[in-house]
């Protein structure tokens, strides 16, 4: 497994995703995504569409799934995926720039 998507299984545990939920798949895939697509534009309704088109589901679907799934962070699903690629992009590349977006620990 590489590093990245071991990230992105830290970020999502310790955001505390639930593994059974199937907007965690999702949000795998979304992130993943964010990350290769990091330097170039592309709409979150566009990323929803190739999630769905690779699970065989709609982007609404898709949507849905993910905003059921982090609905306990506070934060709206693109919030969330910029943080978690902003994350993972910032360690993995050293960039210098400051996230968008900071993950607060998870109280339960």
């Amino acid at each position: 497994m590489n590093t990245e998507i071991y990230d992105i299984y830290q970020i999502l545990d310790r955001m505390g995703i639930s593994h059974a939920n199937s907007g965690y798949r999702y949000l795998l895939k979304a992130i993943e995504i964010g990350i290769r697509t990091q330097n170039n534009i592309i709409s979150i309704t566009n990323m929803y569409q190739e999630i769905g088109h690779e699970f065989g589901k709609n982007e609404t679907c898709v949507e849905r799934a993910i905003r059921y799934s982090i609905m306990s962070t506070g934060m709206s699903s693109k919030e969330f995926i910029m943080a978690a690629v902003d994350e993972i992009y910032s360690k993995h590349y050293h960039q210098q720039q400051t996230p968008n977006y900071y993950f607060a620990p998870a109280v339960f």
